[in-house]
């Protein structure tokens, strides 16, 4: 018997061997594919926030020259204040007067600056497409005098 024989006598085939782990399987495809879909989640939530937050600005804008062109145009605001000369909305305020004044939808306060002085337009507007039409438009002085401006 030679000594390769000798070496393995009485043992059974793979006795003493360690059984072999499959290979590791990697989860590489799967962190691609996660970052993938994470990157586009967040760069649709990206999109749509600006989206939205532009779309807010122009509606507010439009809003704010129509209150400003109707200003302009009134005799009542420009015998009291004099010429416009800047106007913007306080959306916090808007909000404020809104939720204390029931049935008050639509309503904004105007900050305005005339050369007569300063003061806020209250304006509750009524929208058909691109045409605004006001259903009140109150000035209220610094002094505390509240004008409407419709009559």
């Amino acid at each position: 018997m030679s000594f390769d024989q000798q070496s393995n006598f009485g043992q059974q085939p793979g006795f003493g061997q360690q059984p072999q782990q499959p290979p590791k399987k990697s989860n590489k495809t799967l962190f691609i594919i996660l970052g993938v879909v994470g990157g586009l989640g967040v760069l649709g939530c990206a999109c749509c926030g600006i989206g939205g937050y532009s779309m807010f600005n122009l509606g507010m804008s439009a809003i704010g020259d129509a209150v400003a062109d109707e200003l302009r145009q009134n005799d009542r605001f420009i015998e009291e204040m004099g010429q416009l000369q800047s106007s913007e909305i306080n959306f916090m305020r808007s909000t404020e007067y809104q939720g204390a004044n029931p049935g008050s939808a639509n309503t904004y306060v105007v900050e305005v600056t005339a050369t007569g002085g300063a003061g806020d337009v209250i304006a509750q507007v009524d929208q058909r497409g691109a045409d605004f039409s006001f259903r009140q438009l109150k000035l209220q002085k610094s002094t505390g005098e509240e004008i409407n401006l419709l009559e």
